[in-house]
């Protein structure tokens, strides 16, 4: 490995070691949920870097790297920003938006919003066993199975992840990231 590969590799955790500690939210400031969004889409692409998915990804196509958001999209635009000007463990960027879980196929993450609270059981039935990283920002929500969920700690963004649940579902989170998460189990643990 060149210098340059492991100083670039090491930019990427320091800026995600950035945005776990550093960056805060401040809700007394009434922060606009745009940049709230804006700065969760930030997390999910910083955190895929970290993240390995098995040779044979859920079906996706190996140009691309699909996001999906399920049911109404918090993120007004700030997923297209990233998708414009981001690659995607060296692919570009996706973004498709689903109103149905049985919509969805081929994609590597899926973003589950509070909205879908009544069909999280459903969604992760849906993706179970395949290699999709479940990503959602609702209490709870890490418990029941999905992979990471971000949380607000004071006035800090921050991340919890279901680290049996990525597993069981082929997925490797590197270390540089669980140790900056609080590691959750689900209901059944």
């Amino acid at each position: 490995m060149t210098k340059t590969t492991v100083l670039k590799k090491h930019g990427y955790l320091i800026i995600c070691i950035f945005l776990c500690l550093f960056v805060r939210t401040d809700p007394l400031r009434a922060q606009s949920q745009s940049q709230e969004y804006a700065l969760k889409a930030a997390f999910i692409e910083k955190l895929c870097r970290f993240i390995d998915w098995p040779q044979n990804d859920s079906g996706a196509d190996s140009s691309q790297f699909v996001i999906s958001v399920l049911g109404k999209n918090p993120f007004e635009d700030s997923l297209e920003k990233l998708a414009a000007s981001q690659k995607i463990k060296g692919r570009t960027v996706k973004v498709v938006y689903h109103s149905n879980v049985s919509e969805i196929k081929g994609c590597n993450v899926i973003f589950i919003p509070g909205t879908e609270k009544s069909r999280l059981k459903q969604i992760i039935e849906h993706t179970k066993g395949r290699p999709v990283l479940l990503i959602a920002d609702t209490e709870g929500f890490a418990k029941q199975g999905v992979h990471i969920n971000f949380y607000q700690f004071g006035e800090t963004l921050r991340f919890e992840i279901n680290r049996e649940a990525a597993l069981d579902s082929g997925l490797r989170i590197r270390s540089r990231v669980l140790k900056h998460a609080r590691i959750v189990y689900g209901e059944d643990q």
